[in-house]
C-alpha cells in the first residue's frame, strides 16, 4: 500500500503490511490453546449443532475458503473452492446439514451462499445488488439473517433459506452480526460496528432491550439461553463473560489472550454445551518499507 515514486520515476517505494491471525480455544481453568493451526490465516469460527465439528475460514489453500474440522481442530478438510476472492463467516444450520457463508463474487460484491456440509455445489441465497454479509440461521432453520448497508446505513435483514425477498429487521442501525435468541422471539445485535451495548430486539415488533452496556465489536455468541461476550476493555487481554438471559446472572469466565481491538465481524464461537469458546487471536502485526530499484 501507499506507493510512491521519485522524480525520475526509476524507484518505487511502498509499505508492506503484515498481519496474521489464528483460532484459539478457551476453557475455564485451562491454558489457552491454538486450534487447527497453519502458517496461514484462520478466522470466523462456528460450532456444529452437536458440538463435534467446527467450521472456519482459512487461507491455507492459497485462497481464503471455508474449512471443516473436528471440534479439537483435527482432520481439517476444505469445503469450498477458491472461485471467489474471499469466503468467510460460515454458520451451521440447526439440523447440521448445511453451512451458510458469505463470499466476494467476481463482480466485487458480497453475497450469502449455502453449501451442503459434505460438499458439492454452493447455492446463492441473496440476489440484491448490494453487499450481504455475515449470515446466521434462525433456530428453526427457516430463515437466514444477514447484514446489508442500504442508503448509507447498515441494518440486519432476514431471508427464507430457500431464497426470495428479504425482510428488514432492524431500523435504527446495526453492526455486522445478528443472532436469534434460543426461543426465536428476539435478535441479539449491536447498533454499530464498534464497541457498543448488546441489545435484544423483539422480532415481531417492539423496542430493543439492553442486555450488556458495552461489548467488543461483534464479540458475542450464544449457547441456549447463555450469551458469551467480550467486555469493552482496552488492550488485547479483555475479560470474557457469560450472561444467563433468563436469570440475568452475569459471571466472569476468565481473560482472553491476543484478542485485538477492532477485529473483523466474526470473532467468537461457543460450543452448544457452553464449555468451550473459540476466538480469533492476532499473532503478528507490523509493516516494512520496501523499495524497487530500476522500476519500469
Amino acid at each position: 500500500i501507499h506507493p510512491a515514486t521519485n522524480a525520475s520515476r526509476d524507484r518505487l517505494v511502498f509499505s508492506q503490511y503484515d498481519r496474521d491471525a489464528h483460532l484459539y480455544r478457551f476453557q475455564a481453568g485451562r491454558a489457552i490453546e491454538p486450534v487447527a493451526p497453519s502458517s496461514a490465516l484462520e478466522t470466523d469460527p462456528h460450532f456444529s449443532p452437536d458440538g463435534r465439528q467446527i467450521a472456519f475460514a482459512s487461507g491455507r489453500s492459497g485462497d481464503v475458503t471455508i474449512w471443516v474440522a473436528a471440534a479439537d481442530g483435527s482432520d481439517a478438510r476444505q469445503l469450498t473452492q477458491g472461485t471467489w476472492n474471499w469466503q468467510g463467516s460460515p454458520h451451521w444450520s440447526p439440523d447440521g446439514r448445511t453451512i451458510a457463508f458469505d463470499a466476494i463474487d467476481p463482480d466485487g460484491r458480497v453475497h450469502v451462499w449455502t453449501i451442503d456440509t459434505e460438499g458439492g455445489n454452493p447455492h446463492r441465497v441473496t440476489t440484491h445488488a448490494g453487499d450481504q454479509t455475515v449470515p446466521t440461521w434462525s433456530h428453526d432453520g427457516k430463515w437466514i439473517y444477514f447484514s446489508e448497508a442500504r442508503g448509507g446505513r447498515r441494518e440486519l435483514w432476514r431471508i427464507r433459506a430457500s431464497g426470495g425477498e428479504p425482510e428488514q429487521i432492524t431500523r435504527t442501525g446495526s453492526g455486522f452480526l445478528g443472532i436469534e435468541s434460543a426461543d426465536g422471539t428476539g435478535l441479539l445485535y449491536q447498533r454499530t460496528n464498534a464497541d457498543s451495548p448488546l441489545l435484544l430486539l423483539p422480532i415481531n415488533g417492539g423496542p430493543s432491550r439492553q442486555l450488556v452496556d458495552c461489548v467488543r465489536s461483534s464479540a458475542f455468541a450464544t449457547a441456549g439461553h447463555t450469551v458469551v461476550y467480550v467486555a469493552c476493555e482496552p488492550g488485547s487481554n479483555p475479560a470474557l463473560h457469560a450472561l444467563d438471559t433468563v436469570s440475568g446472572r452475569d459471571r466472569l469466565l476468565g481473560r482472553l489472550e491476543n484478542f485485538e481491538p477492532d477485529m473483523p465481524h466474526v470473532n467468537l464461537a461457543v460450543s452448544p454445551d457452553g464449555t468451550t469458546i473459540l476466538y480469533r487471536g492476532g499473532t503478528r502485526k507490523g509493516g516494512d518499507l520496501m523499495m524497487i530499484e530500476n522500476f519500469r
